[in-house]
């Protein structure tokens, strides 16, 4: 049976640890609260993604590259990139390379460029350090990168946004994603009719599970058409239907 080399099978390794960690990251933070993880931040990591898959597949092309270590000039040249790019005032155009779903000239040009000085950074350790996957993940390795100074040409500045621009698109994203979500609950209160709310309003009653603004809000969806609750007032009364159903006062 054949087996993928040795430095295949440490690298598929390294992978998976690290889409582990990613997953458990995420994972604990989703747990405490969803906010952060939108369609912005999914696109934004899409695009990541978009430019690791192309500095992927342009790293072999280079005439510096002399095979291995690719995994690690990669995730490397990227790192630097981004450091570079971050300022105190600006930031890598993530969106812009979603929306074009492609690496622009002026970036693949800069990522190359970090990619090679990765590749003399890891491939040329200091003395008596002998496994160069080793020395790539040691904090010294990426310190001697990250110290060098690159000049990614005029061209580069096309790559970057303003934090503030940035910013402010995250809270556009963030007033539709509530907007979406009031729509959609208010929908759903007005589907379920006036009499399912009215049986909510007096389960939750009899339990002594409601509070007064509960019971107020309870009482406007009971009481549709004649008074339609709001769009926040019907956020409100789903959180209070899931809060009922897991303490097992309704079923449904």
């Amino acid at each position: 049976m054949h087996r993928p080399p040795t430095r295949q099978r440490r690298c598929a390794g390294a992978a998976q640890k690290n889409f582990a960690a990613f997953a458990r990251e995420i994972g604990e933070a989703w747990s405490k609260s969803d906010v952060g993880y939108d369609e912005l931040w999914y696109r934004r990591l899409i695009a990541k993604a978009i430019i690791f898959r192309k500095l992927e597949a342009e790293v072999p092309k280079q005439p510096w590259y002399e095979g291995g270590y690719r995994a690690n000039i990669v995730t490397y040249a990227m790192a630097k990139v981004f450091h570079d790019a971050n300022s105190d005032n600006q930031v890598l155009d993530l969106d812009a390379i979603w929306r074009r779903q492609a690496v622009s000239d002026a970036l693949q040009q800069a990522l190359l460029l970090a990619a090679a000085e990765a590749n003399d950074v890891i491939t040329n350790p200091p003395t008596g350090v002998r496994n160069m996957s080793e020395w790539a993940k040691q904090q010294a390795c990426w310190n001697g990168l990250k110290g060098r100074r690159l000049d990614y040409g005029p061209e580069f500045e096309s790559c970057l946004v303003l934090k503030e621009t940035a910013r402010t698109r995250q809270r556009d994203e963030k007033k539709e994603r509530q907007a979406k979500e009031g729509i959609a609950a208010q929908s759903e209160v007005v589907g379920r009719g006036p009499a399912f709310w009215q049986d909510i309003l007096a389960r939750g009653m009899a339990e002594r599970k409601l509070s007064p603004m509960d019971q107020q809000i309870l009482q406007v969806c009971a009481s549709m058409p004649r008074r339609v609750p709001s769009e926040r007032q019907s956020q409100h009364a789903m959180t209070v239907l899931a809060r009922l159903r897991d303490l097992g006062v309704v079923s449904e």
